[in-house]
C-alpha cells in the first residue's frame, strides 16, 4: 500500500491519539515498563499498532507502525508488537471493533488466575460489557498462531463482546475508538477489582 499525503495526515492525528490513551493508560498504573499495547484499526485492511518494546509511559508517535492485518509492515522502522496477531484477528473477526487496549492491569490479570468467566460486580458493568468476560490460557507470552485461532472459535462472526482476559498476562478491551476502549479496559479492571475485594469480605 502506497499511503498517500491525506492518509499520512489521517495516520498522524491517529497516532497522536494513541500516544495520548497509551499515557493514561500509564497514570492510572494500568500497564508499567514496556509491556502491554494498543492498536486502531485504520481500514478493512490495515491497522496501526505499537511497536515491540514500547514503554506506556514515555511513547511518542514514533512508537507506533503501520501493518495490514496480515501483520506485514507497511509503515514504520521498528517491528510491530508481538501481539499484532492477536489484534489483527480480533479486527477480521469483529466488525465493530476499531481499536484495542491490551494492558496488565493488576485486578484483572488477578481474576484471570482463576481461569473462571468475569462475572458482572455492578449495574454499570452488566449495561456496558454485554456479558461476562471469557478467560484464556495461551501458555506463553506472545500468543501464537495456533491460540490466536483457539480464541476466534470461541466466537461468532461480529459477535458482540468487549473484551476478555488471558491467564498469566492480562486484558484486552475493545471499542468504537480508542479512547472508547481505554474505558472498557478502566471497566475491566474495576470489575475484576470489585469482584475479588466483595468475594475476600464474604469470607
Amino acid at each position: 500500500m502506497k499511503i498517500r499525503e491525506q492518509e499520512m495526515t489521517k495516520i498522524k492525528r491517529i497516532k497522536r491519539d494513541m500516544v495520548k490513551i497509551a499515557k493514561r493508560c500509564s497514570s492510572r498504573n494500568a500497564q508499567t515498563g514496556n509491556g502491554g499495547n494498543i492498536s486502531v484499526k485504520l481500514d478493512d485492511e490495515h491497522m496501526i499498532i505499537m511497536a515491540s518494546k514500547s514503554s506506556f509511559a514515555d511513547c511518542k508517535e514514533g512508537n507506533f507502525v503501520t501493518t495490514n492485518l496480515n501483520c506485514e509492515l507497511v509503515s514504520g522502522k521498528k517491528a510491530p508488537s508481538r501481539e499484532s496477531l492477536l489484534h489483527a484477528a480480533i479486527y477480521r473477526k469483529f466488525k465493530h471493533v476499531n481499536a484495542i487496549v491490551h494492558c496488565h492491569s493488576p485486578f484483572a490479570t488477578s481474576w484471570a488466575a482463576t481461569m473462571l468467566p468475569l462475572p458482572f460486580s455492578t449495574y454499570h458493568a452488566e449495561t456496558k460489557l454485554k456479558s461476562n468476560l471469557k478467560v484464556f490460557d495461551t501458555g506463553g507470552y506472545a500468543v501464537p498462531e495456533d491460540k490466536v485461532a483457539e480464541i476466534m472459535d470461541q466466537y461468532e462472526l461480529n459477535e458482540e463482546i468487549k473484551g476478555f482476559l488471558l491467564k498469566k498476562h492480562g486484558a484486552f478491551a475493545f471499542g468504537e475508538n480508542i479512547l472508547e476502549a481505554s474505558y472498557i479496559a478502566d471497566l475491566i479492571e474495576e470489575t475484576a477489582q470489585i469482584r475479588i475485594i466483595g468475594e475476600l469480605l464474604a469470607k
